[in-house]
C-alpha cells in the first residue's frame, strides 16, 4: 500500500468526524466506519 499525502489523510479524518457527529451512538459510528474500510475499491 502506497502512503498517503497530507491532503488525503485530512480528508479521511473529515470524513470520520462527519461520520461520528451523525451517529446516534458510538456503535453506530464504529459500523459505518468499519464498513468504509471494508468497501474494496472500485476498479
Amino acid at each position: 500500500m502506497e502512503g498517503m499525502t497530507n491532503e488525503q489523510f485530512k480528508t479521511v479524518l473529515e470524513m470520520i468526524i462527519k461520520i461520528v457527529e451523525k451517529a446516534e451512538t458510538k456503535d453506530e459510528a464504529v459500523q459505518e466506519i468499519r464498513e468504509l474500510v471494508e468497501k474494496k475499491p472500485t476498479e
